[in-house]
């Protein structure tokens, strides 16, 4: 492939992280059953678009190529899902400067949104939030607004610094630096071992309570997370404990047992 023109256009980083922002706003925002977060990638990325190609003849043709690219099926843990965005930016400009074909870059955006989603669902979702509300909860339940506030700002610290820190490395580098960052163990390492400590302090606060008047939910909660922990190491599928759990909740509702 041969660039449209010898003068090389780049992305400045002020339009990088107002797409940035504008996607992490919408992300959730317009959510499909259909197509999952691509609305909100297709509206983030067409000021980019606009800006690479902006002048050339074949403008509205390529534009409308790289919308095209954006509209099968997306779905990705919010922060990561902001480094999966930059990635794509950083493809694209390539592609307009003749270095980058467009299948290649469909293909990368369905490769690395799983990977990266995994990641994320387990750093945030079950590690660092889980941290931040352990941390947070006695002032919580003392209602202290300030402990509020602070598990707000604790469970954020950890997707900010993932965008802050991945963005712009990932815009350089590409798709090399997500498969670095996979392939050295370093971070899951690190959520392996930040997962053992969310253990450890969630049952430090589970014996605090569990010996309260909240002694009858805490035991039951206990048990019914080894239960499913059980169950799940024998293999059984998740859509049978789903249903399972709603039929012997409404079983224990109807002869008036609260859990």
């Amino acid at each position: 492939m041969k660039a449209e023109s010898s003068e090389y256009r780049k992305v400045p980083r002020s339009l990088l992280w107002w797409c940035w922002l504008k996607f992490m706003f919408l992300h959730m925002t317009c959510q499909t059953f259909d197509k999952g977060y691509t609305n909100a990638f297709t509206a983030s990325l067409m000021p980019v678009l606009r800006y690479l190609y902006k002048g050339r003849p074949d403008a509205d043709e390529q534009i409308k190529a790289g919308l095209m690219r954006t509209r099968s099926y997306y779905v990705c843990e919010q922060s990561f899902s902001g480094v999966v965005f930059s990635i794509i930016v950083g493809l694209e400009e390539k592609k307009c400067n003749g270095q980058m074909s467009g299948e290649m870059i469909s293909a990368t955006r369905t490769g690395i949104m799983g990977p990266l989603s995994a990641l994320g669902d387990t750093l945030h979702g079950s590690t660092t939030r889980q941290i931040a509300i352990a941390l947070t909860l006695a002032f919580c339940l003392d209602g202290r607004f300030a402990g509020a506030l602070l598990m707000f700002l604790l469970m954020n610290v950890s997707p900010f610094l993932t965008a802050f820190l991945g963005v712009p490395r990932v815009y350089d580098q590409g798709s090399a630096f997500v498969l670095k960052l996979l392939e050295n163990g370093a971070l899951q390492r690190f959520v392996k071992t930040a997962g053992g400590m969310t253990v450890f302090i969630m049952g430090g606060i589970a014996g605090k309570y569990l010996f309260s008047h909240y002694m009858l939910h805490g035991l039951f909660a206990i048990i019914s997370v080894a239960v499913y922990y059980v169950l799940l190491q024998k293999k059984i599928r998740t859509n049978r404990l789903i249903f399972g759990t709603v039929a012997g909740s409404i079983l224990l509702s109807v002869i008036h047992i609260a859990v």
